[in-house]
């Protein structure tokens, strides 16, 4: 399956489940992509985007350094590619931050929008669920924002799993779309 972020070829309602990994910061219109993705899902469905984002304050300084000076250096070696690391570099940078996205996320209409820092922020993984939609129910109000220091959620003991466990209502026949490089089916 391959397709736009924010024109996927598929069905209104028609996938429980959509995943991204490092490749949501790469849309041109970051809200059309996430009306998309909120397009595509089911009632009750999820999304889950796993994006590069910011690093705690402890460590923005040795990590700026680092993407900066020495990754681009490693592409041009590695990969003899400099162009190519120094756009992700600022493809990072260019990505909204954690409560921003979070942000972003209500505002197309998504619910029990929270994040899970991972490797101390320089990675997020952000969650956010369609709501359910009552019968007859064509529009929907949109949650309130977040107060300030909402929004990220401390790691349960079972971990990153215990988030993606199954919805209180599974489906039978799940569809599974990995927006970067995965497969859909039935």
């Amino acid at each position: 399956l391959a397709g736009e972020a924010e024109r996927m070829p598929l069905g209104d309602a028609s996938v429980d489940l959509l995943t991204v990994a490092f490749g949501l910061r790469n849309a041109t219109q970051l809200e059309v992509a996430l009306a998309e993705i909120r397009r595509v899902l089911k009632p009750g469905g999820r999304f889950v985007c796993l994006e590069f984002s910011r690093p705690a304050a402890w460590l923005a300084p040795v990590y700026d350094l680092y993407s900066f000076l020495v990754i681009p250096r490693l592409g041009a070696v590695v990969a003899r590619e400099p162009q190519a690391y120094q756009y992700l570099v600022e493809s990072i940078r260019r990505f909204p931050d954690q409560g921003d996205f979070a942000a972003m996320m209500r505002r197309a209409g998504f619910d029990d929008v929270h994040w899970e820092n991972v490797s101390f922020g320089i990675a997020c993984l952000h969650f956010g669920t369609k709501p359910e939609m009552g019968a007859g129910d064509r529009t929907r109000a949109l949650p309130p924002s977040p107060s300030p220091g909402e929004g990220e959620r401390e790691r349960s003991p079972r971990g990153i799993g215990s988030a993606l466990s199954p919805s209180p209502s599974p489906r039978e026949g799940a569809t599974d779309l990995s927006a970067f490089g995965g497969k859909v089916s039935a």
